[in-house]
Order: structure tokens, then C-alpha cells, then sequence
């Protein structure tokens, strides 16, 4: 008898930002024994996700643990002096063209 297996094969946290990777494994087995197996990657990133309760229930764990309130606050404060930067060079760019 074939049966199918989805496992979370790893989970790792990447950069500055703590972007999540998930990689799933699926297997493929025959009478209990491997006959294939194949991986699938997912990636979450605190700036695309509001609330943790958004990401799929298996991996809401791992984000609760890492994805605190001070790296939320410390992306906004980043997200906000960036484009503070961009508003000043593009009205730099603006006067100097006149």
C-alpha cells in the first residue's frame, strides 16, 4: 500500500529581519519502506506578515518565539528612516533641477 508523508524537514531563521525558511519533505512509501521523497520551500518575512496568527498553524511557534514585539519595532523605526532618506533625496534631486 502507497501512503503519502508532508513533515517540516527544517526551519531556519535568516538575516537581520529573522525570515523565515521552511522546508517540507515529502515521502513516498510502499508496504512502510521510502520509495521517494521530494522537498517543497516556504519563506515567511516579518514585513508581509501582520499578525503571526496569519502563517500556517505549524510554524506559528517558531515565529512567536523569534518575532518579537522590539524586532517588529526596530523593522518599523529602519522602514521608517528609509523613506525619510528617500523623501530628502528626492527633494534634493526637485531644488537642484529648478
Amino acid at each position: 500500500m502507497l501512503t503519502k508523508e508532508i513533515i517540516i524537514d527544517k526551519v531556519e531563521f535568516v538575516g537581520k529581519w529573522k525570515t523565515i525558511l521552511v522546508r517540507k519533505r515529502t515521502d513516498i512509501l510502499e508496504d512502510g519502506l521510502l520509495v521517494s521523497s521530494s522537498y517543497e520551500r516556504d519563506s515567511y518575512e516579518l514585513l508581509n506578515v501582520s499578525s503571526i496568527s496569519e502563517l500556517p498553524i505549524e510554524i506559528q511557534p517558531y515565529a512567536t518565539g523569534v518575532w518579537t514585539e522590539a524586532l517588529r519595532d526596530e523593522l518599523q523605526a529602519d522602514m521608517d528612516a528609509h523613506a525619510q532618506k528617500m523623501a530628502e533625496l528626492e527633494a534634493e534631486a526637485s531644488s537642484s533641477e529648478s
